[in-house]
């Protein structure tokens, strides 16, 4: 890789050339963490930077996330970090949309988790700032120094164009993953409805989708919950799991009352239901000591319903808590009205072939 001089240049020919070389980089990367690796090493020409960070706003869960962060000095440093808008500079940056510059981070009260952070990896001063395009706040873009006072006004002029041209290039990235993430969803209804056409068995057709799903929407375990008219119970007629995960203890059969289980909840209310941590759950008492027992620490529950009857419910969970958000209810709902139709088909179907073997036996007497 190519490297570039430490020591800050202060004229402005060469401030306008480093700004050309950053629209070079964006125009020949399309990974941000390589781009960031790029700027990280081009920018201390011209600015006092040794860290180059990327902090991306979650809007399903209203968090701040480090998605990347590139270094020119040795550090053991790995982005993924996310936390509470108000609990970082970055956070403050996009909520108010006006940068930040800290010129000795010894002096700066606010965010102490956050900056105690930054003095451990030998930061003492940094800048942030806005990454916003016309149609969308996107996150911020963070530089940091080892150097005490590394940034003054005419950088921070400097580095707030180095952002606006950034939030182009991550606005494109992310409208990429936005339409390739939407390209899969639809594949992925569409092998949902081949595996339908496909099995006329339920258990089958639960195993076939444990394969499929979590792909897009990881989880661990996905159950068919049926209401059981004959004793106005729910009750488990399918559990399977994702192909690297096996069952301890099997809950096929298991009775549940409605009042008091979590698909009971769903089926009656006809809305998905999301339970982020099993241990902290107290509405539901039945069910949640023997999903425990196997492991699940979160769920997502979808009402499986036709134009006819409610069915039961279509259960999904997870071996990490707070597996599910606000974002997994589009894709796995959309699941959820496939397979109740599938789930309808076989009932009928049984209850036809029930009702044919029984005239059958009617005519042998």
């Amino acid at each position: 890789m190519d490297t570039f001089p430490t020591s800050p240049c202060e004229t402005l020919a060469e401030r306008y050339q480093a700004l050309l070389e950053v629209a070079e980089a964006i125009s020949v990367h399309r990974d941000l963490h390589i781009l960031f690796r790029d700027l990280a090493q081009r920018l201390p020409r011209v600015v006092h930077v040794n860290f180059v960070a990327l902090s991306l706003h979650d809007p399903a869960r209203n968090t701040m996330r480090l998605h990347s962060i590139q270094v020119n000095v040795p550090a053991d440093l790995v982005g993924g970090h996310e936390g509470p808008i108000e609990e970082s500079p970055a956070g403050w940056v996009w909520n108010t949309q006006q940068p930040i510059l800290v010129p000795d981070l010894a002096e700066e009260q606010r965010w102490p988790k956050v900056t105690g952070l930054m003095q451990e990896d030998g930061v003492n001063s940094f800048c942030f700032v806005p990454l916003t395009t016309a149609v969308r706040r996107l996150g911020t873009m963070g530089f940091l120094s080892v150097k005490k006072e590394a940034y003054g006004e005419t950088d921070l002029e400097f580095l707030q164009q180095v952002g606006k041209q950034v939030a182009v290039a991550v606005d494109n990235v992310l409208h990429h993953q936005d339409l390739t993430h939407d390209r899969d969803r639809l594949r992925l209804l569409l092998e949902v409805s081949e595996a339908i056409v496909s099995h006329r068995d339920l258990s089958a057709l639960f195993r076939d989708l444990a394969q499929r799903l979590p792909t897009v929407a990881p989880f661990d375990f996905i159950g068919l919950i049926l209401h059981d008219p004959s004793k106005n119970v729910m009750k488990v007629h399918v559990l399977e799991t994702a192909a690297a995960h096996h069952l301890n203890t099997r809950l096929d059969g298991l009775e549940l009352p409605i009042e008091k289980s979590s698909s009971g909840w769903v089926w009656t209310h006809q809305q998905p239901l999301i339970i982020p941590s099993l241990d902290e759950e107290t509405r539901f008492t039945t069910g949640m000591a023997a999903l425990k027992d196997i492991g699940v620490q979160s769920v997502c529950l979808f009402p499986l319903t036709t134009a006819m009857r409610r069915l039961g419910a279509i259960g999904f969970g997870s071996l990490e808590p707070r597996a599910f958000g606000d974002q997994n209810l589009g894709l796995l709902g959309q699941v959820a009205k496939q397979v109740a139709v599938a789930v309808d088909n076989v009932l009928n179907f049984s209850s036809t072939e029930a009702a044919q073997q029984s005239l059958a036996r009617e005519r042998d007497r």
